[in-house]
């Protein structure tokens, strides 16, 4: 259970770097942690209005 969350968690980041054809480990950390900031940001955002807009 916990592991499938964290696949869940991830699954943007690891979906952008692979489409970007990103290998590097290092690499693929900072553009992955990046694009799920911003990714789960948006759906907390996007949450928020809905439920109290």
């Amino acid at each position: 259970m916990g592991s499938l969350l964290l696949r869940t968690f991830f699954l943007p980041g690891n979906a952008a770097c692979s489409a970007l054809g990103i290998t590097e480990e290092e690499d693929r950390m900072m553009v992955r942690t990046l694009v799920n900031i911003l990714v789960w940001n948006l759906v907390v955002i996007v949450g928020a209005v809905l439920l109290f807009g």
